[in-house]
């Protein structure tokens, strides 16, 4: 997979050794000594909310510039933390679709997506990731966004934007932006279970920031529970593995850091 450098990435050299330095001292693995061919990802999870607002449905998320990731999906309304941060910003073309309504669809674009299903999908689940949906759709252009087809597709796991380094799959997984100034400023208590973690930030206002999130379950909307996979069992069955994740108490949002394999990692 080709790094692009222009999407969601930090503004400065200085700021990205900060995050760089924060988050490895978080994660207690230094981010330079990382493997420079391996591809990371941030994904979001949401239950039924995002089926539920209409925004896993969305026109956007198949637009052709957007599933061939040149233009990024957002909504208002979907945030990490709900403490007047921007709205996430997500690459489609990274992202994994569930079409589950063959019946309605043409049959020659039907079977274009079985076969570029997730090798490790059941049958009827057919888990297709956003770049490859871009390019069966370039063969076979069906509207999507057609009354029609409605129910056929949603996105499943929508991917937020990063450059595909673990660098800033962590930014975005932690709401962190192009610097100081993006951080919430957290003065509260972390979940005891975190604090040694957090204790080797040396950056104040980022250790504050990742502080808000490392809280006991139920006191902020997202919560630390370090490689846990979750729900996300699609990337799982990939051969994806977790490095960092945020649970919600109720279990209705999720967000991870996955090392990416196969059809994901391009």
């Amino acid at each position: 997979m080709t790094r692009d450098a222009s999407v969601g990435t930090t503004d400065t050299e200085s700021w990205r050794q900060v995050l760089a330095d924060g988050f490895g001292a978080f994660l207690g693995r230094p981010l330079d000594k990382d493997d420079p061919d391996a591809v990371y990802g941030a994904y979001f999870w949401a239950g039924n909310f995002l089926k539920e607002t209409g925004f896993a449905t969305d026109a956007a998320w198949v637009d052709p510039e957007a599933l061939a990731g040149r233009l990024m999906v957002e909504d208002a309304n979907v945030v990490m933390y709900d403490e007047g941060e921007a709205p996430l910003r997500f690459d489609a073309s990274g992202s994994v679709f569930v079409f589950d309504g063959a019946a309605v669809l043409p049959a020659e674009f039907a079977a274009g997506l079985s076969a570029a299903a997730f090798s490790s999908s059941e049958p009827g689940e057919g888990l297709v990731l956003g770049r490859e949906l871009g390019a069966l759709l370039a063969r076979h252009p069906v509207d999507l966004t057609d009354e029609a087809l409605a129910g056929s597709w949603y996105v499943l796991y929508p991917r937020i934007a990063s450059d595909g380094s673990l660098l800033d799959a962590m930014r975005a997984a932690t709401g962190a932006g192009d610097g100081p100034g993006t951080l919430i400023p957290f003065d509260g208590e972390p979940d005891e279970e975190w604090e040694e973690d957090l204790s080797r930030v040396a950056h104040p206002g980022l250790r504050a920031h990742l502080g808000f999130g490392c809280q006991e379950a139920g006191e902020a909307s997202l919560y630390y529970v370090g490689a846990d996979t979750l729900t996300f069992w699609g990337l799982e069955k990939e051969g994806c593995s977790v490095i960092a994740a945020w649970d919600e108490a109720q279990n209705q949002v999720e967000v991870a850091v996955f090392r990416l394999a196969g059809a994901l990692a391009g």
